[in-house]
């Protein structure tokens, strides 16, 4: 038995006495309770969490802005994670995934397989997916940047580090989490029996991560640092103090000239 605190879901060990977070927070198991405090974060935001953060905090902020593919990790998480359910039978996606992993930079590719997986979504809950293992699979791989090493160094020295990806929030927040991190991601509405419906409030592109980067509230920091790839990535890089663009490629470098120092790992 699980109950949730403002921490996620934790065992509950309460036998005699009632349990103070009372019965209503309980589940059978660790995946539900998670689902519905994803949920919760999802709703609450990362503008409101970190606006607690600001609230207690007694020296100067940093806040720092980061997107994932490409910026993070060499590759995708969303399509990494098609191919892998993919390969475990999960999904039915034929030769997408082995011909995007032949040609990772098209665009049309990226596309079809991108919306093979959305829509094969439809109807399968959360526990379907194998998150957990799939997470486990993306930590013990070495396709990350020195961008990482970077953000965790914010993180130890108290900055706040936002994630901004158009992957889906279940893998976003996972990811973030590992590193104790907020993520912000793409949103894969549900129904009301917590099923995927095919709807998607997308992170995908430059306006939508505007919209989010005004969200957070970057003037209410006293320095504001951000990490990108691509062109998607310049409303995090335009507000930044100080701008960093990671293995970004000649035409990102044409559509972005506000840089401070380029990451060639």
């Amino acid at each position: 038995m699980y109950h949730l605190t403002p921490n996620g879901p934790k065992p509950c060990g309460a036998t005699k006495r009632p349990c103070p977070y009372g019965q209503d927070a309980h589940f059978e198991n660790k995946l539900d309770a998670q689902e519905v405090y994803d949920r919760r974060l999802e709703l609450e935001g990362a503008s409101a969490k970190l606006s607690k953060r600001r609230m207690y905090a007694k020296n100067k902020r940093t806040l720092v802005l980061s997107d994932i593919d490409g910026t993070i990790v060499d590759g995708s998480l969303v399509l990494e994670h098609a191919a892998f359910l993919h390969e475990k039978g999960v999904l039915d996606l034929g030769d997408l995934p082995e011909r995007w992993n032949a040609n990772q930079k098209d665009e049309e590719l990226i596309y079809q397989l991108a919306e093979a997986y959305r829509s094969q979504l439809l109807d399968r809950s959360v526990k379907e997916l194998h998150i957990d293992e799939y997470m486990k699979r993306v930590m013990e791989s070495e396709k990350f940047y020195s961008s990482l090493q970077r953000l965790e160094n914010h993180k130890r020295a108290g900055h706040d580090v936002v994630l901004i990806s158009g992957s889906p929030t279940f893998l976003v927040g996972e990811f973030a989490k590992k590193f104790g991190f907020v993520g912000v991601g793409s949103r894969y509405h549900m129904n009301r029996k917590r099923r995927f419906n095919g709807h998607i409030t997308g992170m995908f592109g430059a306006d939508a991560k505007a919209v989010e980067v005004q969200k957070l509230r970057p003037q209410d920091y006293d320095m504001v640092v951000a990490y990108g790839d691509t062109a998607s990535d310049k409303p995090l890089l335009d507000v930044a103090d100080y701008s960093v663009l990671v293995a970004p490629t000649n035409e990102t470098l044409r559509k972005v000239t506000k840089v401070d120092e380029i990451l060639k790992d």
